[in-house]
């Protein structure tokens, strides 16, 4: 039937880009050959150069979770969108502003911190407790005042992403929704036809 050919066509696809990924990551993670290797090859002007791509660590550092939303660099400049940063202090009450006043961390605002590795490292600091992008109190030297909770309220990019999935699905199933009680006995088509064997896929085979 051709729903369950596209399911298996779909399933392959996935299968091929999963080996094809890991196949990367793992030639990006095999060392370079050694001099005494009975062949010899000219070096790129890349490695010359020392320049090295670890995938791992850019795909981490898109993944994770930030104060602000890094979406490319051009010529050496990030470009970039500062979130809100929404923060609680008890007897203080709240403190709201934009996540580019930390300056990724360089200089406190207001009596508080964005954590850097550096800064950790600096004011040796439980790594296991405190974290980069974690905000905390500081003094006004820019020392840790690890005596006051900061209660994090931010908007974060995780945060930001799960909130306009969600809105954009919905939009979408709610014009699938309204074209089904439209065209109640007709077959569905277009990019309604296309979703539909995803849709069955989940409902008979994943959940």
């Amino acid at each position: 039937m051709p729903v369950k050919r596209l399911k298996y066509t779909v399933v392959a696809a996935l299968a091929v880009f999963c080996l094809s990924f890991c196949l990367i990551s793992t030639l990006s993670a095999q060392p370079a050959p050694s001099p005494d290797s009975a062949i010899q090859t000219t070096p790129a002007p890349e490695a010359e150069k020392g320049f090295h791509f670890d995938a791992n660590k850019v795909i981490l550092e898109e993944v994770k979770d930030a104060h602000l939303w890094h979406f490319f660099t051009i010529l050496g400049h990030p470009v970039e969108l500062p979130l809100p940063v929404i923060l609680y202090v008890p007897k203080q009450g709240f403190s709201i502003f934009m996540s580019s006043r930390f300056h990724h961390g360089e200089t406190p605002y207001e009596g508080f911190q964005l954590m850097t590795e550096e800064y950790i490292v600096h004011y040796h600091l439980s790594e296991n407790k405190y974290f980069p992008e974690r905000i905390i109190a500081v003094h006004a030297d820019g020392s840790p005042n690890l005596d006051i909770p900061v209660y994090d309220f931010s908007l974060t990019k995780n945060v930001l992403q799960m909130m306009l999935s969600a809105i954009l699905l919905i939009l979408i199933f709610n014009g699938f929704a309204r074209k089904y009680i439209k065209n109640r006995h007709k077959a569905p088509h277009g990019f309604q036809n296309a979703v539909e064997p995803f849709v069955l896929f989940i409902r008979d085979d994943v959940a």
